[in-house]
C-alpha cells in the first residue's frame, strides 16, 4: 500500500509519498512523482472547467491556477523514469495506480509560490 498527498494541476500530476500538502506547495522545485491517474476516476462528471470540492489555489511569478489536493491510498508500485515521465517528461519517477482504496479531498490550499 503506498500513501500519500496528490496534487493535481493543469499539465500536473504531483504525487508526494509520506508527505503533508504543507510542505509541497513549490510543486517544480520540490518534485515528487508524477500519479498516472485519471480524475475522472473520482468525479464521474469531471471537466477542468469546472472546480472539483476539494479545490485550491496555485499562485506564482507565472500565474494563478485552481489546484486540487487529496490525501491518498492506493495499490500499486512506484517505477524511476531516468528518461521523464508525465507531461513533457519532468518527473523522475511514476506512480501506477492498481487501485485506489481512499482518497480525501483536501479543501482550500493555497499554494503561493512568488
Amino acid at each position: 500500500m503506498i500513501e500519500g498527498t496528490w496534487l493535481y494541476i493543469f499539465e500536473g500530476s504531483e504525487f508526494f509519498e509520506k508527505r503533508l500538502p504543507g510542505k509541497e506547495c513549490d510543486l517544480y522545485r520540490n518534485h515528487g512523482g508524477w500519479l498516472h491517474y485519471d480524475p475522472r476516476k473520482i468525479y464521474q462528471s469531471y471537466s477542468y472547467k469546472r472546480p472539483f470540492p476539494s479545490s485550491g489555489t496555485y499562485r506564482s511569478q507565472h500565474g494563478e491556477w485552481r489546484l486540487e489536493a487529496f490525501e491518498v491510498r492506493f495499490k500499486g508500485r512506484k517505477r524511476l523514469a531516468p528518461l521523464g515521465a508525465g507531461h513533457g517528461g519532468l518527473w523522475m519517477s511514476e506512480y501506477e495506480v492498481d487501485r485506489m482504496l481512499s482518497i480525501k479531498p483536501i479543501s482550500g490550499l493555497v499554494c503561493d509560490v512568488r
